[in-house]
């Protein structure tokens, strides 16, 4: 049956589909194009059912590449002001002025440096409803399943029945 799925998420590809949830062979059966959802082989226990509606995140990075405030090279790239801020009739250096050529204070003048990346959430699932009964696959638009099928097992014949509702649909 992963074939066939496989299949199916490859032949949606073709046909201008965003396929979720990684390449053909690893496809986690659930697939967007304008405002149609098609679902296949998600049923109400998969864990790729409690997916609907967020995003998949990763976790905070650590990378070390060039930085960002130098671009690389070490040194100030433009002139920057000494910020100046008073506090009861006290005035304190938040940042000292630099001049083109002066050594990067974020990179020490190495032109690299850690950088933290924040928690990323990419790849927004839409909000969708697992396969009911004993259907395989369904279409679904604004919540509404509006095309159903009980099989996997001939792929093709599910593609078309997927084109075949969308023209019986629009």
């Amino acid at each position: 049956m992963n074939e066939s799925k496989a299949s199916i998420a490859r032949a949606l590809l073709r046909k201008g589909w965003n396929v979720l949830g990684g390449p053909p062979t690893e496809w986690d059966g659930v697939a967007v194009k304008d405002d149609v959802i098609v679902v296949v082989d998600v049923d109400s226990h998969s864990p790729v059912a409690r997916r609907a509606g967020k995003g998949v995140s990763y976790p905070a990075i650590e990378t070390y590449g060039k930085c960002s405030d130098c671009n690389g090279c070490g040194q100030v790239t433009e002139t920057l002001q000494s910020i100046i801020v008073e506090v009861d009739d006290e005035e304190f250096l938040l940042q000292e002025g630099k001049e083109v050529g002066d050594i990067c204070m974020t990179c020490k003048g190495g032109g690299y440096t850690w950088e933290s990346r924040r928690k990323i959430v990419a790849e927004p699932w839409p909000m969708f409803k697992p396969n009911p009964g004993r259907t395989k696959w369904h279409l679904e638009r604004d919540g509404e399943i509006f095309a159903s099928g009980g099989g996997l097992a001939r792929h093709r014949d599910v593609v078309r029945k997927i084109d075949n509702a969308l023209q019986g649909d629009s």
